[in-house]
């Protein structure tokens, strides 16, 4: 199988991920306001769903630099596509941990939304993890090790060694 077929899969498996995200965050938010008991409302109101939500279209917009960089050939961006794919599932490590709080504190709706969520958040891990892996197996990419030449060209394996020993002035 190719790489870009490969890269396509993974985006389209990112694509239903991020549905399933967008769905159980607003799944989450509305079953917190809906509900309303006074154990749960902290947890709706603090920075838990804040983040998720700036987690969930800070993804969409890592999606969009990823087909924007990677279907146009632009070879050069591949660093930036791998990093901004490592900063977004790293945050997405901290999303899921706090989700998971909330469904140990919560029933009903709450829990079922609050794991779909979650579960959109795994995927996402998992196909970003998959698509760096991918564009990181690349040996002609700039994010790999250097080119054979440039390892062969190493200045001091041209020095020449004298047979000579330098000269001391103090004996041992």
């Amino acid at each position: 199988m190719q790489r870009s077929t490969i890269v396509s899969l993974l985006f389209g498996l990112n694509i239903i991920a991020w549905i399933i995200l967008l769905g159980g965050i607003s799944a989450w938010q509305y079953n917190c306001n809906k509900e309303n008991p006074d154990s749960i409302v902290d947890i709706c109101l603090t920075a838990y769903a804040q983040l998720a939500w700036w987690a969930v279209f800070f993804q969409l917009f890592t999606l969009i630099f990823l087909a924007v960089a990677y279907y146009t050939r632009r070879g050069s961006n591949k660093l930036g596509l791998m990093v901004t794919l490592a900063m977004v599932t790293t945050l997405f490590f901290v999303v899921t941990n706090n989700a998971f709080t909330v469904v140990k504190s919560s029933s009903g709706a709450l829990r079922s939304s609050t794991e779909a969520f979650a579960a959109g958040a795994i995927l996402t891990m998992i196909a970003n993890l998959l698509i760096i892996f991918v564009l990181g197996d690349d040996m002609s990419s700039s994010v790999a090790a250097p080119p054979e030449p440039y390892l062969n060209n190493n200045p001091a394996s041209s020095v020449q060694m004298s047979g000579a020993k330098p000269t001391s002035s103090a004996m041992v």
